[in-house]
């Protein structure tokens, strides 16, 4: 992206601005980093490192409509894929 390392661009939540409200506002740094990088072409994935980046860019593609478009992926979920869930098992599973 044109924006990154020492140039990057914060998805809006950092130092307690993610409980903050959006008065006066026009547009949410993180649409327009989703913008951004829908700028770029195909791509399928938009990868953070920060908790509050996948709730902040989830919330700016679905605001965007474009959850059909680009996923939000913490890296630990392109390292390390889940497993498939085996309803059946986990039924029948007893929690101590």
């Amino acid at each position: 992206m044109p924006r990154c390392r020492e140039n990057s661009f914060c998805c809006g939540a950092g130092g307690g601005r993610i409980w903050q409200g959006d008065d006066g506002v026009t547009e949410r740094p993180s649409e327009n980093r989703i913008r951004e990088a829908l700028s770029l072409g195909d791509i399928d994935y938009f990868v953070v490192a920060c908790p509050k980046d996948k709730v902040m860019y989830t919330a700016a593609i679905d605001a965007l409509g474009v959850t059909d478009k680009l996923k939000v992926l913490d890296i630990a979920e392109l390292l390390v894929p889940r497993p498939p869930r085996d309803t059946a098992t986990e039924a029948s599973v007893d929690i101590i």
